[in-house]
């Protein structure tokens, strides 16, 4: 999944991700960086990350569902009944 502009709200700053400095959002894509001090490298295509949103409100009301996880296990899917305020 793409993840940029139109799938998270960044009114509130650019979305953070663990050991990675976040440059910019574009409409589909975020670009990041690993951070000099991290020991994480570079990311390889496939590869899953966590990204916080600055803002989750109106970053789940661009969705129509919401999965919770825990690590790799998908717990619930939730609807969401925001889509299109």
């Amino acid at each position: 999944m793409a993840l940029g502009l139109k799938s998270l709200s960044t009114d509130h700053g650019n979305p953070s991700v663990d050991g990675y400095e976040v440059l910019f959002c574009s409409d589909e894509h975020t670009t990041l960086v690993a951070k000099k001090d991290s020991a994480i490298g570079l990311a390889n295509i496939g590869e899953k990350l966590l990204v916080r949103p600055s803002h989750i409100d109106p970053t789940m009301a661009m969705h129509s569902v919401a999965w919770a996880t825990r690590a790799d296990e998908v717990l619930e899917c939730w609807p969401i009944d925001l889509r299109g305020w």
